[in-house]
């Protein structure tokens, strides 16, 4: 025992730190990069020289080499590390352990370094949702989920709930994400619509059971409510001055007593535009070419055909 602590006090001094430390804040299972200097109180080359990166509750140890000295400073080239999984603060400590340099002992020294690691983040959005949608039926949503980092999503579970917070169903994500600079895992969902007129508000929310922590990520998203259809409606639009058919017009149908509601399209190549509705009085509002055309009373009680014509509208004085 006497003996070891005379060789430590014979042994030259060194100190460490971190020249390059790592970002106060890394992303979980994500690289960092440090550079670590080492000095020796006698001014020796340590080239080649050991240098430890360890983190003792991540149970993570890497070695790296001093490549460079300038006659006082010797310093490692820039080392790469796998951050942790463990969110919060992690502790870790740049080692130059007891080495024998070019004949000489040189002592122990270290310099911790502290970091905060967090979760992945992740995004989700609605692609396609139809609107409306009838009453108690069936229809279709398109989701799409992205991570940060770009981590594979596949068969992870997106969950949907009403606006009250019941869950109503589940989609997994599928194997093969979207091409492009923009990487999207996506799924085809299959809802069933409420009984009730009205307009709702529903939540598809990602809850990922990766390894590696994620958070998770919620989207809200509306659509209406309609009665079933009973019958087919078709405006065909033209320009009043030519009579001209009038393509990709807006056309707007909504029911007389609104509820959240309305029917909305756009024109064809041959100026028309279709919807299916429930019978009732409904409010006809059509755009396009600069021009526009409203109707405000429009009863629905059999197959019906209306023609639009547009017009440059004239403006009101509570339009200035």
């Amino acid at each position: 025992m006497g003996g070891e602590l005379t060789e430590q006090q014979n042994a030259h001094q060194t100190s460490t730190s971190v020249v390059l430390p790592a970002p106060a804040e890394v992303v979980a299972g994500t690289h960092m990069t440090l550079k670590v200097r080492v000095t020796c109180a006698s001014g020796c080359d340590l080239r080649d020289g050991t240098v430890g990166i360890v983190g003792k509750e991540a149970g993570y140890s890497k070695d790296t080499r001093l490549v460079a000295f300038d006659g006082k400073v010797n310093q490692s080239g820039e080392t790469q590390i796998l951050g942790p999984s463990k969110l919060g603060e992690n502790k870790w400590l740049a080692v130059f352990p007891q080495q024998e340099m070019r004949g000489v002992k040189h002592a122990e020294s270290s310099a911790p370094f502290t970091f905060t690691v967090r979760p992945h983040q992740t995004s989700i959005t609605i692609l396609e949702a139809p609107d409306p949608v009838s009453a108690g039926q069936e229809f279709g949503v398109k989701v799409a989920v992205q991570c940060s980092e770009g981590c594979k999503l596949a068969q992870e579970e997106v969950e949907f709930y009403d606006n009250k917070g019941v869950k109503l169903g589940a989609a997994r994500l599928g194997d093969v994400p979207s091409q492009g600079a923009m990487v999207f895992w996506m799924s085809q969902a299959k809802l069933k619509a409420p009984e009730a007129e009205g307009r709702y508000g529903w939540t598809a929310k990602f809850k990922p059971g990766l390894a590696v922590p994620h958070d998770g990520a919620s989207y809200t998203f509306g659509f209406g409510v309609a009665s079933h259809p009973d019958q087919e409606v078709t405006v065909e639009v033209v320009d009043k001055d030519t009579n001209a058919p009038v393509r990709n017009a807006q056309v707007l149908l909504r029911p007389r007593i609104y509820k959240g509601v309305a029917f909305t399209t756009r024109s064809d190549d041959a100026g028309r535009a279709k919807f299916n509705v429930a019978n009732g009085e409904y409010q006809l509002f059509v755009t396009g070419n600069g021009k526009e055309f409203f109707q405000p009373v429009v009863a629905v009680t059999d197959g019906l055909t209306i023609k639009a014509e547009l017009a440059v509208r004239i403006r009101q004085p509570w339009d200035y």
